[in-house]
């Protein structure tokens, strides 16, 4: 370790999703973010390309392009490098064959990214007067904190990892390689309470740190009133998947006529049939991020409808903060973010466990004037979670 880092210090970014200018995620927001005051060097792998997901033929992620031949045939070239996408910004995709391969497991393929890591980050490293600080969103590979020279180390654990819906098999070993991270790095922050078990222990420096929102993107003005006679739009904006009550939407959906359901983003393929058939509900598929703030801007009530398990208790959730940006009245499953939110002196959340609670909840939502003071305490809250001000707080001593 060398002497404190400066205020331009470069930082290499260590893993999450395929670089993008429009997508809301902790990993991008961290090189947006530092790349406005330093060199900043982001190591990810396009997850469209997997051969898992090619096989399974999975729309691409947030942000992520179709995996076409084209794409595939660049990325098994090694020295294929996307242009820097803006200033102080270097992207480092992984290439060749293990842009296919599964990145952490099993061991041998895991090691062999490990040392093309050490490769891309101290070549790029020498080109800097400085020695790089190092914040890692990949836990699995500890071992760079002894191959690359570093002035400063974090970890920003933004999910719980072992509850992932996907997980695959070997999780003990990816644990013990993130306890021998969170004993290397100068300082851990995870997103929720719900990960400090675990991972909190003596000698540790360990945070709680939220997700923030890009300040740039705050409506300049209020959205529209709806006209008077439209029906009432109730709003789901984000990936859809395994975390999303299926079940439980479509319960709320056939028993509100009424009111117009409206899933923006993600992939409508993952919904049930008979929930996407019904006459009252619309899935628009992906949207650029821009495109899904103006249609949140436009929901009457927005939901947050995840199933209560291991993964979404440690979420710290983003969608949070695309509703409240525009001070839209939220209904949630009891996640403890919106519970804690719904307890508030002016509640900012509603909660409700079954098909019945959500109807009422989102009847009582519908009914709040555009005057509330609880919209402006909503856009209030936002405010006060910048995602500058969250990559200060990660960077800084």
């Amino acid at each position: 370790m060398t002497r404190s880092p400066s205020p331009t210090a470069p930082l290499v970014v260590i893993g999450g999703l395929e670089y993008a200018d429009g997508v809301n995620q902790t990993t991008l927001h961290t090189v947006r973010e530092s790349a406005r005051h330093r060199p900043t060097l982001y190591l990810y792998s396009e997850r469209s390309l997997a051969l898992t997901s090619i096989v399974g033929r999975r729309q691409p992620g947030m942000g992520a392009s179709p995996a076409t031949p084209s794409r595939i045939a660049r990325a098994l070239l090694p020295w294929d490098r996307p242009p820097s996408p803006r200033p102080n910004v270097t992207l480092a995709p992984l290439r060749g064959p293990r842009a296919l391969l599964p990145i952490s497991q099993p061991e041998p393929l895991r090691r062999s990214n490990l040392r093309y890591l050490t490769r891309t980050i101290n070549r790029w490293a020498s080109r800097h007067d400085e020695a790089p600080m190092l914040a890692f969103y990949w836990w699995f590979f500890p071992e760079l904190l002894e191959r690359v020279p570093h002035s400063r180390a974090v970890y920003d654990c933004i999910d719980e990892h072992s509850a992932y819906p996907n997980a695959r098999p070997g999780t003990d070993r990816q644990s013990q390689l993130e306890q021998q991270l969170l004993d290397g790095v100068n300082r851990s922050f995870v997103v929720a309470d719900a990960l400090l078990p675990g991972r909190a222990a003596t000698g540790r420096r360990i945070d709680v740190l939220p997700n923030g929102f890009d300040l740039s993107l705050l409506p300049p003005t209020a959205p529209e009133a709806r006209p008077a006679g439209a029906r009432p739009v109730v709003g789901y904006a984000g990936g859809l998947g395994d975390r999303i009550d299926a079940a439980l939407m479509e319960r709320v959906a056939r028993a509100h006529p009424e009111w117009d359901f409206r899933f923006v983003g993600g992939d409508p393929e993952t919904l049930p049939p008979t929930l996407r058939a019904l006459p009252n509900v619309t899935c628009t598929g992906q949207r650029p991020y821009s495109e899904v703030l103006r249609e949140v801007s436009r929901f009457d009530v927005a939901l947050v409808p995840f199933r209560v398990t291991d993964f979404t208790l440690g979420n710290s959730l983003l969608k949070l903060l695309d509703y409240f940006a525009f001070g839209v009245p939220v209904v949630s499953t009891p996640l403890p973010e919106p519970v804690e939110l719904s307890r508030q002196p002016v509640p900012l959340a509603a909660v409700a466990a079954d098909a019945d609670g959500f109807g009422t909840a989102i009847r009582q939502a519908l009914g709040e004037p555009a005057n509330a003071p609880a919209r402006s305490a909503r856009i209030a809250w936002v405010r006060d979670r910048s995602t500058a001000a969250r990559t200060a707080r990660l960077l800084a001593d």
